[in-house]
C-alpha cells in the first residue's frame, strides 16, 4: 500500500512538473490580502491591450457601460425626487 502511494505521488509530481505547477501550498495570508497597486495596474494594462485587439467589442463594452450608468442615474433621480424627497407643498402655506 505504501509503494502504491509513493508511486501515485511521484506520478502526480511528474505531471505537475510538465505543466509548470508545484506541490507547494499558497500562502493563505497573501491570498486574503488586498492586491498591490502594481498588480492592479498590470491587470488594467492587460484589459486595455485586449480591448485594443477587438475595437468592435470595445465599442460595445463602452456603449453598454454608458447606457447602464445613464439609466441608473436617471432612475435614481426619479426615485430621489418622488420617494425620498416628497413635495412639501402642504407645509409651505404655514411658512409664507
Amino acid at each position: 500500500m505504501q509503494n502504491l502511494s509513493n508511486s501515485f505521488v511521484a506520478t502526480a509530481c511528474r505531471i505537475r512538473a510538465r505543466i509548470g505547477q508545484t506541490l507547494t501550498r499558497e500562502d493563505p495570508v497573501k491570498m486574503a490580502s488586498f492586491p498591490s497597486l502594481g498588480s492592479c495596474w498590470r491587470d488594467v494594462c492587460f484589459g486595455v491591450r485586449l480591448l485594443r485587439r477587438n475595437p468592435g467589442f470595445a465599442a460595445v463594452v463602452v456603449l453598454t457601460l454608458a447606457s447602464g450608468i445613464g439609466a441608473n442615474t436617471a432612475i435614481f433621480s426619479v426615485v430621489n425626487t418622488v420617494l425620498l424627497r416628497p413635495n412639501n407643498a402642504d407645509q409651505g402655506v404655514d411658512r409664507i
